[in-house]
C-alpha cells in the first residue's frame, strides 16, 4: 500500500515562524494552547474539550520538534491562527488579501499594500 505524499514545509518556512512566534513572545506551549482553541472548539463537547485541547497541544509541540516535518498545508493553517493574534503585527508580517501568504515587511510595505487597496 502507497501512503499519502504531502508536501513537507522547508526547515527555512519552518524556523520563519518559529522566528514569528519569537517576535511575538509566543513559546511552542502558547502556541499549542493557540491552536487548540481554535480546533477544540470546532469539533469537540464541553465534557472532552479539555482532555483534547491537551492533546492538541502535545502534538503541535512534538510537530516542531527538530527530527519531525509539518506538512505545507499545516503550516499555513498555523498561520492562520497566529495572524488571528492581536499583536500579530509584531511578528513582521502582512496577510495577503487571499488568506494564504504571508509577506515578510519590509521598506517596501506601503508599496506592496497599495498595490492591493481599493481607490475611493
Amino acid at each position: 500500500m502507497v501512503g499519502k505524499c504531502e508536501d513537507k514545509a522547508s526547515q527555512k518556512e519552518i524556523q520563519d515562524f518559529r522566528d514569528a512566534l519569537k517576535k511575538m513572545n509566543l513559546s511552542i506551549r502558547r502556541f499549542g494552547e493557540v491552536v487548540a482553541s481554535h480546533e477544540a472548539e470546532e469539533t469537540y463537547d464541553a465534557v472532552t474539550e479539555d482532555d483534547e485541547k491537551n492533546k492538541i497541544c502535545e502534538k503541535v509541540k512534538k510537530s516542531f520538534n527538530k527530527n519531525r516535518s509539518i506538512t505545507v498545508v499545516r503550516l499555513n493553517q498555523y498561520w492562520k491562527y497566529l495572524s488571528q493574534e492581536p499583536n500579530f503585527c509584531n511578528a513582521g508580517r502582512i496577510v495577503l488579501p487571499n488568506g494564504r501568504d504571508y509577506l515578510g515587511q519590509s521598506k517596501y510595505t506601503d508599496q506592496i499594500m497599495a498595490a492591493f487597496s481599493k481607490p475611493k
